[in-house]
């Protein structure tokens, strides 16, 4: 066999050993929920995607599934906008930054902490009826204990921001929500344990998500005169 054979079968190898151990798996975060029939604004509301992750592996493909699968829900009650846009005078605008979507193998990036501090802050931040909103959006976070070891599993984490700015009636309300969950599966079928981790993850930040709008765009309403 020759030296330049020996070199590219061992780079095969190399390459394959390498692929093969990859620790982070993601996924599209698909929204199954019905029309929100019935319920429309006057004026929409402004709604913008951002892909905050620091691996961008399908970036473009996932913001453009949430906004598609956002839109089949509330249909001409909202529109996009960029992310980086003015809000307008008579509008709520709100930013969705996507944090985290995906499982790590063995290995977590939440702290349970940081969350409920950030929380705090929204309610501190926060007023009037938007104080509901912070309550739904806190309702079901779902964050392991700090002890928690993830060795031999897959962490599967969605961690999503919600940037809600109301200037209407010449307010200037501004808060951020983060809506997050965590699950872990055995490595028992490999990649496929991981994609599990994380679907079940964004399945209940996706839910959260979807009830936290829902009791924004039912409050909007019900304030238009």
């Amino acid at each position: 066999m020759s030296q330049f054979s020996f070199k590219f079968i061992f780079f095969l190898i190399v390459s394959m050993l390498l692929s093969g151990c990859a620790t982070y798996r993601t996924i599209l975060p698909e929204i199954s929920e019905t029309p929100r029939d019935g319920l429309t604004l006057k004026i929409p509301v402004a709604i913008a995607v951002l892909d905050g992750r620091g691996d961008k592996t399908d970036s473009e493909q996932i913001t453009r599934t949430l906004q598609e699968d956002l839109s089949k829900v509330y249909g001409k009650s909202i529109e996009y906008v960029g992310f980086f846009a003015k809000a307008k005078a008579d509008q709520v605008f709100i930013r969705i930054r996507i944090i985290t979507l995906g499982a790590n193998f063995g290995s977590r990036i939440v702290s349970s902490i940081s969350i409920a501090n950030s929380i705090e802050k929204a309610s501190a931040v926060a007023t009037s009826s938007w104080g509901t909103v912070i309550a739904s959006g806190n309702s079901t976070q779902n964050i392991f204990a700090s002890s928690f070891s993830g060795e031999g599993w897959w962490i599967g984490t969605a961690w999503i921001e919600l940037d809600i700015q109301d200037n209407r009636n010449q307010q200037n309300i501004s808060f951020t929500l983060p809506i997050v969950a965590e699950t872990k599966e055995s490595n028992m079928f490999g990649y496929a344990s991981a994609t599990s981790a994380a679907e079940n993850a964004w399945k209940m930040v996706s839910a959260q998500m979807i009830r936290t709008l829902d009791n924004i765009l039912i409050k909007i309403r019900d304030e238009e005169n």
